[in-house]
C-alpha cells in the first residue's frame, strides 16, 4: 500500500521495526533463527580455503570442489523449497533446517576426509537456503502490512551483515586455534 501520513526518518523506521519484532514472539523467534544461521553456519564459506588447505590438503582445487558442493546444496535447497510451494509446515522446516545445518556443520568441522566433508557441506548449503527461505516466508506472512518493509529490512540486515561478523570471529579464532575447532564451536 502507498504510504500515507507523516514521513519518518530511516532511524525511526528501523527502531519501529526492531520494536515490533521484539514484541512479536513468533517473528522474534524467526529472526533469532536467521541470526543463528547467519552468525554460526554461513561463515563456513569463508573458512573453506583453510579447510581445503590445512585439513584436506587439497589446495585451490579442493577449494573449488568444496565451494561447488556448498553451492549445489544451496541450489538444491532453493529448488526444493520453491517446488514445495506452500506455507504449511514452514515452522517445522525452519527449525529442522537450523538443527540439521548445525549437525552437518559439526560433522564437517570434525571431518578430515573428503568423502565425509562433501555430503556434510552439501547439507549445510541445502539447510541454509531452506531455513532462511522458510524464515523469510513466515515473517512476510506474519507481519502487519504497514510494517512489513521495516521488519523484512531487519531480516535482510541480519542475513547480510551477520555472516561477515561471524566470519571475522571464526577467522580470527582459526588463526589462534586452527581451522576445525572454531567451526565446531
Amino acid at each position: 500500500p502507498v504510504r500515507t501520513g507523516v514521513r519518518t526518518s530511516f532511524v525511526q523506521d528501523l527502531v519501529e521495526g526492531v520494536r515490533y519484532t521484539a514484541r512479536h514472539g513468533g517473528i522474534r523467534l524467526m529472526i533469532v533463527m536467521v541470526a543463528v544461521m547467519a552468525l554460526f553456519v554461513q561463515p563456513t564459506l569463508e573458512m573453506l580455503a583453510g579447510v581445503a588447505d590445512k585439513v584436506l590438503y587439497m589446495g585451490e582445487g579442493g577449494l573449488a570442489v568444496l565451494a561447488a558442493t556448498f553451492g549445489c546444496g544451496a541450489m538444491s535447497g532453493g529448488l526444493w523449497i520453491a517446488w514445495r510451494g506452500r506455507n504449511e509446515g514452514l515452522i517445522r522446516i525452519l527449525l529442522g533446517g537450523v538443527a540439521s545445518a548445525l549437525i552437518a556443520l559439526a560433522v564437517f568441522a570434525l571431518s578430515s576426509v573428503l568423502w565425509l566433508s562433501l555430503p556434510a557441506l552439501f547439507g549445510i548449503g541445502f539447510c541454509v537456503v531452506v531455513a532462511s527461505t522458510a524464515a523469510s516466508s513466515l515473517i512476510q506472512n506474519s507481519v502487519e502490512p504497514d510494517l512489513r518493509a521495516r521488519v523484512m529490512a531487519l531480516d535482510s540486515m541480519i542475513s547480510t551483515g551477520a555472516p561477515a561478523f561471524g566470519a571475522i570471529v571464526v577467522g580470527w579464532a582459526g588463526t589462534q586455534f586452527g581451522v576445525q575447532p572454531p567451526l565446531f564451536a
